[in-house]
């Protein structure tokens, strides 16, 4: 049921980092690791070549260690351009792609098309063309597709142009059924989310969603200042029963995300009902220890509320002291992160890469 969807803008995570939060993850109930991250160029601006060979090997090792685990293990592309026009040229390119990806051998593979302009004629239609043809080629076991309207935020028409009209049940009456289709809920970053909200959804597409979790990712210039450390909060009891998977899209630092992450695990086990400053505490400890788990449950006010660009250079000092006393990566990553080392993050204007 849930997973984790490696799919933010900015520097990408290490081998070591992900193999760190499959195994931490794995026992916890996990099931799946979608790798899709915005600037791996062959996943998103020059996804028509092939990863290189040595990076096509590392990939296949990603996915045996996954299955070694007992996770699944899937791979994004983002055709930039395709749902425009889908020539022969255009079908070539994109059969390159899957016979390298059909290679590495995932079990899942996602299509994606957020992020593009989507004021398109027939964009539903010219959509499931290409999932079609992907249908057609590709070995994975389960396809997902993201589309380019993800969310009824407005934000979206704004950045991408006017969403075409009943784009999303347009969409969901033309793939085949078995295509599952990711939604961020009623926002890109959606705070809240109801089961009224999921089961509207699902009429619209004619299928539950696949939940796309845009927390604790912090991958925005807004949100980049900050540390998203907190549980999830805010979702129905009955989540489990509205959606096929729910994917998080973890932040920037690997291991300060498998704290809120092994929060969302506990949601899973016990329930939405538990007091969130044990479920912190009980996360924390388990990724960092006792002492650093301490440390920032004191402060969160400073790391996740007020955010880096609000503290005094006496506070920026006080963290640097406190956490450089620790060799965790966790702890490195807060260094990292007060040093600006995570700036560049962030989608660029529409059209930026296409």
């Amino acid at each position: 049921m849930a997973g984790i969807i490696e799919a933010f803008y900015g520097p990408i995570w290490s081998d070591n980092d992900r193999e760190a939060v499959i195994d931490t993850l794995a026992p916890r109930g996990f099931s799946f690791y979608h790798y899709a991250p915005k600037t791996d160029p062959q996943v998103r601006k020059d996804w028509r070549h092939n990863w290189p060979d040595d990076r096509a090997e590392r990939l296949t090792r990603l996915g045996e260690h996954c299955h070694d685990q007992g996770m699944a293990f899937g791979l994004g592309l983002n055709p930039l351009g395709l749902q425009r026009t889908f020539s022969d040229s255009h079908r070539r390119d994109l059969l390159k792609r899957l016979r390298q990806i059909n290679a590495i051998g995932p079990d899942h593979l996602l299509i994606l098309f957020d992020d593009e302009r989507g004021d398109v004629a027939d964009l539903a239609d010219h959509q499931s063309r290409i999932l079609d043809f992907v249908g057609e080629h590709a070995n994975a076991g389960r396809l997902y597709c993201c589309p380019t309207y993800f969310s009824d935020d407005p934000m979206l028409d704004d950045l991408f142009g006017a969403r075409p009209e009943n784009y999303l049940s347009g969409l969901g009456g033309r793939l085949d059924p078995s295509i599952r289709i990711y939604w961020t809920g009623p926002q890109v970053c959606s705070h809240t989310i109801s089961s009224e909200h999921l089961t509207g959804v699902s009429e619209r597409l004619g299928r539950k969603p696949a939940f796309w979790d845009n927390y604790p990712v912090n991958d925005s210039p807004a949100m980049i200042r900050q540390l998203h450390l907190r549980p999830f909060i805010n979702y129905p009891v009955d989540l489990d029963e509205l959606v096929t998977d729910h994917a998080a899209n973890p932040a920037l630092q690997a291991h300060l995300s498998l704290i809120p992450l092994l929060a969302l695990s506990s949601f899973y086990r016990v329930g939405p009902h538990r007091d969130r400053k044990s479920t912190f505490r009980e996360a924390a400890e388990s990724v960092v220890g006792r002492e650093i788990a301490a440390s920032l449950e004191a402060d969160l006010p400073l790391l996740q509320d007020r955010g880096r660009d609000r503290l005094s250079e006496e506070e920026r000092r006080n963290l640097r002291n406190r956490y450089g006393q620790f060799g965790h990566p966790a702890a490195r990553e807060i260094l990292r992160w007060l040093d600006g080392g995570y700036e560049g993050a962030g989608p660029l204007a529409p059209g930026f890469d296409q």
